[in-house]
């Protein structure tokens, strides 16, 4: 429960307990609540919306984003009334708005009592499918865009491979000295190891969280940004030639990333409260992560689409032959 009226506080928690359920109390949610939700694993939770440091639609809107949290049911228990305040609260997907003036305690435990026996059933049941489901097309279906993007760079290598091999054998041997059949089993093992890592910390720091901790250490953010931006020419340089620089960004992102997150670790263990609180920053991470996803699918459409042109051009043209009169009188 999110409450900061002391004497609310005392009055429900007896009456939770009376009814035979633990609560925990915040008079306001701390910068790390999700990870305490998360770890706590609530059958419910009741949050006020005026509150000290963040509001109530504010930690909704961060519940039911985040995949640890969003199917939590989330009571609002407010003293706000306005039609406006009510369908807001909805839309964020608040599972019951109750104003306080209109429900006495009992009415309110009658209300947090349906959702905790309902919830605790539909838990039972989940967890049950999920035992059954298999754990590997799991992980696919919930990081679909993580999959994809390391399936087509393994789709990349292995083309890449047979191309070389098919065109020299003795050339490949020379310059490798591997047999080829260790490459088709070498190249999908690293890869799938890869995705293993990738979809490791993806799970570790769902998207609000990851927003939260970015905002939390901006010097880190921006100074390793920087240093990304002024590294990646070299990288680029020296590992992207042959059409790798696709590839070679998205592997020295995740690394500047990795060492990111051992920098604000330790900033974490120094520095127990957060000292820089920008506006202008704040908004900048806001739109970043508004506009990323979109951008890079755009750009990871983009790129697709022009490979597929390639193969499409290099059947025409050398496996089937056609040259460019060919082609003007097959569609005149």
């Amino acid at each position: 429960m999110f409450e900061d009226d002391t004497f609310l506080t005392e009055m429900y928690e007896k009456l939770i307990k009376e009814h035979g359920f633990d609560i925990k109390i915040f008079a306001y949610p701390p910068y790390d609540i999700l990870d305490i939700i998360a770890k706590e694993k609530p059958d419910l939770i009741s949050a006020n919306v005026v509150m000290p440091k963040m509001d109530g639609f504010h930690l909704l809107e961060m519940l039911k984003s985040d995949p640890r949290t969003k199917n939590i049911p989330t009571i609002i228990l407010t003293s706000l009334g306005q039609k406006e305040d009510i369908e807001r609260g909805k839309q964020l997907g608040a599972d019951e708005y109750l104003v306080k003036s209109n429900y006495t305690p009992s009415d309110v435990i009658g209300i947090y009592k349906k959702h905790l026996t309902t919830n605790v059933m539909e838990n039972e049941i989940q967890i049950g499918h999920e035992q059954k489901q298999n754990w590997f097309v799991k992980r696919i279906k919930k990081y679909p865009v993580i999959t994809f993007t390391i399936g087509f760079m393994l789709l990349g290598q292995l083309v890449a491979v047979f191309a070389s091999y098919f065109a020299d054998k003795n050339l490949f041997m020379e310059q490798y000295g591997l047999n080829i059949r260790f490459w088709v089993i070498g190249i999908p093992v690293i890869y799938f190891l890869q995705w293993i890592l990738v979809v490791y910390v993806a799970s570790k720091f769902p998207r609000e969280k990851l927003k939260q901790k970015l905002l939390k250490h901006p010097i880190a953010t921006i100074a390793f940004f920087i240093l990304f931006i002024t590294d990646l020419p070299y990288r680029l340089a020296e590992y992207g030639g042959g059409g790798g620089w696709f590839e070679t960004i998205l592997f020295y992102a995740f690394l500047a990333f990795l060492w990111w997150l051992l920098i604000c670790w330790f900033s974490s263990k120094i520095f127990k409260k957060q000292r820089f609180q920008w506006l202008w920053y704040q908004k900048t991470i806001g739109s970043i992560f508004v506009f990323l996803p979109i951008a890079y699918k755009v750009v990871f459409g983009l790129i697709l689409a022009i490979i597929i042109f390639f193969i499409i051009f290099y059947l025409i043209t050398v496996v089937f032959k056609y040259s460019g009169q060919d082609m003007k009188m097959l569609f005149s």
